[in-house]
């Protein structure tokens, strides 16, 4: 007997992107929520009480917290869904660039692959393995083989002794190390530092501030003068004046023609009502001739009229009434003058004239014309008001690249101001001891009676300028000198750098050679040694 069994297929999934537990953070409106599930293609929160339309495209800030650090960009999310009901809002990203959707691909690729977790609501990096521990408790003393018994205190000597001779390879080196030192006082301290550039081509007409000088934000600087931004302010100038004169011709041109069309329509009504009365006249006398008709037709019944009297009284009903036709139009002209003088023409010599209506809306164009001039205007004065360069920040100015009348190309740079925020070394070294120095080289700086650690990160000729820091002093003018940035790397370092002063004189020590460098074969150990001894508490763990 055989037995079949049905398969079914199911339909592969649709879904573009898995949707990742681990919660972000988003910023909607100024108000911060947590994601109850996101992807690539977008994101839901609940706890969402504001209404928002679908289909509105808003801004969001997208935080993620991956260990010590707080990943955030601004991007734009389109709503696809809100439910009032259950306070939830459904959001589809769009316009994310390249490296934010790399970001958001790699943080769901190492959640869906295990590489990283979250714990605290920070997604962290699982990349120490961790051992298993046996179930089984640990075998007594009395059961220990006797040979791991004689192997233990071996092992444990030989593990002192190589601890030994690493730390009498260490104190080697460093004394080795002192004996060839590079000390170097022509050094300070120093803060972040600016460059502000030309915004445009000119001549530099005003200088506000000195060397030294404390400014504050959006202080006045450096008046650099382009004669083309200011020819071309005063052209726009004349063109508002210009148009405003037109727009003056026009409404006076206008109120002419109204009171024109006053007078016509005071005229109009004149001869409308003259038109009515030579109207009412005709009907009169028709009715009247009429009348007298009928008297003559009796009279002539009996023989006394003749003919011809007949004849005469119907030609002139006949007259009169052409006489009636012709005032019954005379006055209909009347009333359509009177009402086309509402609509700003008027009737005379036989035709329509008047301009009111082309005026009007040649005013209104006119008026456009002023407005979008002074816009121009408007426009060009902001760029001559941007001729005077403003602090970009809080500082200090320390020097000065440019003179007053000098000529400037846009993009030059026309002085340097020290910024504060995070502290480096500014040190000054000959050529002749640039040999020793080299980039990310370490170095020891003596602040205060404290040895800090720092690491070269520039290093630049300084034969075209003099010292940007006013505590240090050029005691080799003759020499060319070259110019070293070094900078802490060490958190506690940076915060009691923080504490002293800017310009604050210091003392640099290099290294010119190390034990390593005689005797190679000690290289490593050496580093292995050196690396143990300076690493700091999250390195060991």
């Amino acid at each position: 007997m055989h037995t079949s069994n049905r398969i079914t297929r199911e339909a592969p999934s649709q879904r573009r992107n898995y949707r990742i537990q681990s919660p972000i953070k988003i910023l909607i409106k100024g108000k911060k929520y947590t994601t109850s599930n996101w992807s690539v293609g977008g994101f839901s929160v609940f706890e969402f009480k504001e209404f928002i339309p679908t289909s509105e495209k808003i801004e969001i800030n997208l935080s993620i917290s991956f260990n010590h650090f707080n990943i955030n960009f601004y991007t734009n999310a389109i709503v696809m869904r809100i439910d009032s009901d259950k306070h939830c809002l459904a959001c589809q990203f769009i316009n994310l660039d390249d490296p934010q959707k790399a970001l958001l691909n790699h943080f769901a690729n190492a959640l869906l692959q295990g590489e990283m977790s979250t714990i605290d609501e920070t997604i962290k990096r699982l990349d120490i393995p961790v051992t298993l521990v046996s179930e089984n408790p640990d075998a007594s003393a009395n059961k220990v083989p006797i040979k791991r018994r004689k192997l233990k205190p071996i092992i444990i000597g030989g593990s002192y002794l190589f601890i030994g001779a690493l730390l009498f390879i260490y104190t080697l080196n460093s004394i080795y190390s002192n004996i060839y030192t590079l000390k170097i006082e022509n050094a300070a301290i120093r803060g972040l530092e600016r460059v502000v550039k030309a915004p445009h081509a000119g001549t530099i007409q005003e200088i506000y501030q000195n060397p030294g000088d404390l400014i504050k934000f959006n202080d006045p600087l450096i008046f650099v003068q382009n004669d083309q931004i200011v020819e071309s302010a005063e052209l726009a100038h004349i063109n508002v004046l210009s148009a405003n004169v037109n727009l003056q011709e026009m409404k006076n041109r206008l109120h002419a023609q109204q009171e024109k069309i006053d007078s016509y329509r005071e005229f109009g009504f004149d001869k409308l009502n003259i038109a009515k009365a030579i109207t009412i006249s005709i009907e009169q006398k028709i009715d009247l001739t009429k009348k007298r008709k009928q008297r003559l037709i009796n009279l002539h019944k009996n023989g006394m009229t003749s003919d011809e009297s007949i004849d005469d009284i119907k030609e002139k009903i006949i007259t009169l009434n052409a006489d009636l036709i012709v005032a019954r139009a005379k006055q209909k002209i009347s009333e359509r003058a009177i009402q086309e003088t509402k609509r700003g023409r008027f009737y005379t010599d036989n035709r329509l004239e008047g301009e009111v209506t082309e005026l009007i809306f040649s005013i209104e164009s006119a008026k456009e014309k002023v407005k979008l001039e002074k816009q121009k205007y408007q426009l060009l004065k902001n760029r001559e008001s941007r001729l005077t360069v403003t602090a970009p920040s809080e500082g200090k100015i320390v020097s000065l690249y440019s003179n007053q009348q000098q000529i400037v190309t846009k993009g030059e740079p026309l002085l340097l101001i020290s910024l504060g925020g995070e502290r480096e070394i500014e040190a000054f070294i000959s050529a002749n001891e640039l040999a020793t120095v080299v980039l990310n080289k370490p170095a020891k700086i003596l602040v205060g009676g404290n040895f800090l650690q720092a690491k070269v990160i520039k290093i630049e000729n300084t034969s075209f300028q003099e010292s940007r820091n006013l505590s240090i002093s050029n005691q080799h003018k003759s020499d060319n000198l070259v110019r070293v940035i070094l900078q802490f790397s060490a958190e506690i370092d940076k915060q009691y750098i923080a504490s002293q002063p800017i310009g604050l004189p210091v003392l640099v020590e290099f290294s010119k050679r190390n034990f390593t460098d005689d005797f190679p074969q000690f290289k490593d150990i050496s580093n292995f040694v050196f690396s143990m001894v300076n690493a700091d508490e999250k390195h060991i763990e």
